[in-house]
């Protein structure tokens, strides 16, 4: 019996290998879809990486290392993609942006009142010294 599983051991081990190398590339081709421009991330999440979440277990099991590059490779197109996204969000934000007209050319232009502080001093133009000289 132990003879048997010695002789079967080798090939098992080779073919953990060549599983664990086939489960890699196929995840990291699915990984690098999320990069392409265009690309449904949600849809690509749902019903393409939810559906092999089992191959990141299988190599969590049986190549921790694998598992942990995986990992960081779906983290980092993940945060590009991410990236990408919000800051094509906000380029779209300040083109709708428009800018309003100039004081110039309003009629009753406020200026912007201060909020009240008591770290400010009462008037922009008394020195420090003189205002603790009135508060004293």
């Amino acid at each position: 019996d132990m003879v048997a599983t010695q002789e079967v051991e080798p090939q098992l081990e080779r073919l953990r290998l060549k599983a664990v190398a086939k489960v890699r590339l196929f995840l990291l081709d699915k990984i690098e879809a999320l990069k392409k421009p265009k690309t449904n991330v949600q849809i690509m999440q749902q019903n393409v990486l939810l559906k092999f979440r089992y191959f990141v277990t299988f190599l969590g099991n049986h190549a921790p290392a694998v598992a942990e590059e995986i990992k960081g490779t779906y983290v980092d197109a993940m945060s590009r993609v991410l990236y990408n996204l919000f800051k094509s969000y906000w380029s779209s934000l300040a083109k709708l942006q428009k800018p309003g007209p100039p004081k110039e050319d309003v009629v009753a232009a406020e200026e912007p009142a201060l909020p009240a502080c008591s770290c400010l001093p009462a008037s922009l133009f008394t020195p420090p010294d003189k205002l603790s000289q009135r508060a004293a």
